[in-house]
């Protein structure tokens, strides 16, 4: 016991002294003479990176779920999403605890489904396919391929990863990172609302590509987060404080000018009271929205900055008043890709069954087009903005079919626990976060997203910890 606390120690300094390298990244990265700094940064992190790699041991998960939570992305004369970044070291650190000090990290779990390994192939196939049929170079839009392909293979592998290799065991200290990184991620775009910053590309760093309007993610995962940390404290004035948070970050996506994310944050809180069968607090809660549907239908709305009201206009009844501000070009972007993505699904009986290839041609022009061209480009590399269209339009009936074994392997015994139990504990939470996720891509898939992600990674938590919990009963009654 003595020698596993400087050990954590050392995990949670690795990871904070590489987020602390990033964030001087960003802050010198906006000054042009800084060029030294930056180089003190890319020696904190790769300090941070190899010790990580060396004694991450069976934390390794941790890497992939810190830096997913960091959002933004790295320049270095191309982007490179945190998620990317994360299962590399990751893997790195499974990597040596596994096959350099031969440690045994399998965990006691029952088989994972299949769909996990047949999407992962089902990806890779894709992917191959449309390297193969586009015929062009690594420095021509190969990359575009794989960074598209990646966006759903990453928590795919991760997934599996986990599930296998992972512990459940430090989870609880995870989301405590995850509510402070994501409390650092709204402080970046809450400067950038109110100080205007524009991201610059000229030299590496990490930023976002837009702040301000990141916040519609970061106070949405910030709901996320705070609701699961809830239930694992037990002072009554940090949970006061943590409803605080819920209600802060619920008025804070308003100021990410997104509309789905303003209705999503509704729902995820408005399913996290029906959970817990709490229905006073519901109908409470439920005038609280009608009451912001009653004033954005009045003058008040005019008076409004424009993220807000661009973040209401889905509650407008006259639409006149959108119209005097907002040409509607969102929705018409959004209806024309959704349509483009039915008809290139229905186009044929292959591309029914499996979807279409990627083409990243003209990508790099796309600024250059006009508006029903870009659409046409978007389309072809599946930005879609929705799930359910980039899933059906890129896969097909059996890519949807593979996803639905997966979610249905991880959800079915996690959703008759809280169904029947509610949330009494840190657990139930999880049960509960992942299962708000999922009902939250099948109301608004349609809507919102790409490849399925944060709901994967929060199902095979709880599907671990069910599994977990599960196998230390039965030892318990032996």
């Amino acid at each position: 016991m003595q020698t596993f606390k400087p050990k954590i120690e050392l995990l949670y300094g690795s990871i904070f002294g590489l987020i602390g390298g990033i964030f001087v990244v960003w802050m010198t990265g906006t000054m042009p003479e800084a060029s030294k700094s930056l180089w003190v940064s890319f020696v904190i992190i790769a300090i941070a990176v190899l010790i990580w790699s060396f004694r991450g041991g069976k934390n390794w998960w941790m890497a992939f779920v810190v830096m997913t939570s960091l959002g933004g992305v790295f320049w270095v004369g191309f982007t490179i999403y945190p998620s990317e970044i994360g299962l590399l070291l990751a893997v790195a650190a499974l990597f040596f605890a596994v096959v350099i000090k031969g440690k045994d990290l399998s965990q006691d779990r029952p088989r994972i489904s299949w769909a996990f390994s047949l999407l992962i192939l089902y990806f890779i196939l894709h992917m191959l396919t449309s390297l193969y049929t586009a015929k062009i170079g690594l420095k021509s839009g190969s990359g575009s391929i794989i960074r598209t392909y990646s966006t759903g293979i990453n928590f795919l592998v991760f997934g599996w990863l986990y599930y296998r290799f992972g512990p459940t065991k430090n989870l609880k200290n995870v989301f405590i990172m995850i509510l402070i990184i994501n409390s650092i991620r709204i402080g970046f775009g809450l400067y950038a609302y109110f100080f205007s910053y524009t991201p610059s590309f000229s030299g590496p760093g990490w930023t976002f590509m837009d702040m301000s309007a990141d916040l519609r993610s970061s106070a949405l995962y910030q709901i996320y987060a705070a609701i699961i940390i809830f239930y694992l404290i037990k002072n009554q004035n940090l949970k006061i404080g943590v409803l605080l948070l819920i209600v802060l970050s619920f008025f804070i996506v308003f100021l990410g000018q997104g509309r789905v994310a303003v209705l999503e944050a509704m729902l995820a809180i408005s399913l996290w009271v029906m959970i817990e069968k709490k229905y006073g607090l519901l109908i409470f809660i439920l005038s609280i929205f009608l009451s912001i549907f009653v004033l954005v239908n009045t003058k008040v709305y005019e008076d409004l900055p424009f993220e807000i009201q661009r973040a209401v206009s889905f509650m407008v009844l006259n639409k006149i008043k959108i119209y005097s501000y907002y040409p509607f070009v969102s929705d018409q972007w959004h209806f024309d890709l959704f349509k483009t993505a039915f008809d290139k699904w229905s186009n044929s009986t292959y591309s029914l069954f499996l979807g279409n290839r990627i083409d990243p041609s003209d990508v790099w022009r796309f600024g250059s087009f006009d508006f029903y061209t870009k659409v046409k480009i978007a389309s072809a590399m599946a930005r879609y903005e929705s799930t359910l269209w980039t899933v059906l339009a890129t896969f097909g009936i059996v890519g949807i079919s593979l996803y639905v074994w997966m979610f249905t392997f991880l959800f079915r015994n996690i959703i008759p626990i809280v169904k029947r139990d509610g949330i009494k504990s840190f657990n139930h939470a999880v049960y509960a976060g992942a299962i708000i996720s999922l009902l939250l891509m099948l109301f608004l898939g349609w809507i919102r997203g790409g490849f399925p992600g944060y709901e994967i990674m929060l199902g095979v938590m709880g599907k671990a910890i069910y599994e977990d919990n599960k196998h230390k009963n039965l030892s318990n009654r032996v």
